[in-house]
């Protein structure tokens, strides 16, 4: 019947795409289910994201210091922390957060990122090499951690290495002015 009656409508000069778009906008008269109320951690985590974005970042810290006592396993909460505790230069903390945010499930490609950064800023190159393949190995279309890494390759002085990096980097984000011009200088260099 259904199938008869759709084949006249077709014949007729209904269009099938308009009926279907109409289903879809209206929900088929299904109302859809009501959010779920926030657990208390998850509101702090809201206030600690909102505090970070106006820049008010003790008060983040604090905030999401606060939400991980409350449920320890909050993904990306020690990653933020690691980040703020970068920005305050305190980089021993910053390697507690991102260390912990880099291992096990919450394995974040960022993490061991900013984690090589903070390496190859204490000159200790090796563990910033391994920092930036593991990141490079979890975010492989990602450009940032090809760019650290040749940055970090230039800085132990191994620019011809750094070239490969930066080339990785500009072919992942090509518009980037500066990815092209360090690998330009690398090429220089080597």
């Amino acid at each position: 019947w259904y199938a008869a009656r759709m084949t006249r409508r077709f014949s007729k000069g209904w269009n099938p795409v308009l009926f279907l778009a109409v289903l879809l906008l209206a929900g088929c008269g299904k109302k859809p289910p009501a959010p779920k109320p926030l657990t208390p951690e998850l509101k702090i985590l809201e206030q600690a994201i909102n505090a970070q974005l106006k820049g008010e970042l003790v008060k983040a810290r604090e905030l999401y210091e606060e939400a991980l006592r409350l449920q320890p396993n909050l993904k990306g909460v020690d990653y933020q922390l690691g980040v703020l505790a970068y920005a305050e230069r305190d980089y021993v903390r910053a390697r507690v957060h991102l260390e912990r945010a880099a291992s096990g499930t919450q394995a974040m490609a960022s993490a061991h990122s900013l984690l090589g950064v903070i390496a190859a800023q204490e000159q200790r190159y090796d563990d910033a090499f391994s920092a930036f393949a593991r990141a490079a190995e979890l975010a492989p279309g990602d450009a940032q951690p090809f760019f650290n890494w040749g940055e970090a390759l230039r800085e132990a002085g191994r620019p011809a290495e750094a070239v490969e990096q930066f080339r990785k980097a500009v072919q992942r984000r090509p518009d980037d002015p500066l990815f092209t011009l360090k690998l330009n200088l690398a090429r220089i260099q080597s």
